[in-house]
């Protein structure tokens, strides 16, 4: 049905746009799209992350409700098709909202074995497991999810992660090395990055970029920022 097909787009197009009102609007193209094909599973996973943004983006008032909707949708999206990446998708990220992190995991894993292509996916999956506590692996994935899609906007939620993995080590080089230099080298160091990344550069030069970025802030920035001011402000 090419009309719920139309629908289901200009749902996604109005929910990207992470507007409150227009969440509304999303959700009434959805509800458009799966009233015209009610056995087409994407329509229900575009319902799944409505919900999903509302409760992830606190715009509700009940947030559990939501939950447990962006559940009961996902699911029905999955048992619709099974093969369908999006379905575990959505269902694995309502799952990690409802901090069901093992589970949610696992149907990230289903959607990447699907479609290996799938950046969001990997970034999905990837965040969920740094929840877990296994970095490593998931710097790998966020590694893996960038070079599927280096200019994707995502790339910058890609580089938070990487953000709160480098804040680990930051406060003990921030003891070890004066503040002055090491935000004197960070903010040099993201400038330049900057002026390289506005020439359009190669993807493997975007690697190197975001990289670049995640220890000139991450690592070297915002550790040396607190110690300068708690060295300079006043006891009380």
């Amino acid at each position: 049905n090419l009309d719920a097909w139309s629908a289901y787009h200009c749902g996604w197009w109005h929910l990207n746009s992470f507007a409150e009102d227009c969440f509304d609007k999303a959700e009434e193209l959805f509800t458009q799209s799966i009233r015209l094909d009610p056995n087409a599973a994407r329509g229900y996973a575009g319902m799944s992350s409505v919900h999903w943004l509302r409760a992830f983006l606190e715009l509700t008032n009940d947030r559990q409700g939501d939950i447990q909707r962006s559940l009961e949708q996902a699911r029905k999206s999955v048992a619709l098709d099974n093969r369908d990446p999006l379905a575990h998708w959505a269902l694995g990220r309502a799952m990690h909202l409802d901090r069901d992190f093992e589970r949610s995991i696992q149907e990230f894993e289903v959607a990447n074995a699907l479609n290996p292509n799938f950046a969001l996916g990997q970034f999905a999956q990837a965040f969920a497991m740094m929840h877990v506590g296994d970095n490593e692996r998931s710097n790998e994935i966020l590694d893996s999810a960038r070079r599927l899609s280096p200019f994707d906007p995502m790339s910058y939620a890609m580089l938070g992660v990487l953000f709160v993995l480098t804040y680990i080590p930051s406060g003990w080089l921030a003891d070890r090395v004066a503040p002055r230099l090491l935000m004197s080298f960070s903010l040099a160091f993201a400038g330049l990055l900057g002026i390289w990344f506005s020439t359009m550069p190669s993807f493997g030069a975007l690697q190197i970029i975001f990289a670049g970025w995640g220890l000139a802030t991450g690592l070297t920035f915002w550790a040396a920022l607190i110690k300068a001011t708690a060295v300079l402000a006043k006891p009380d």
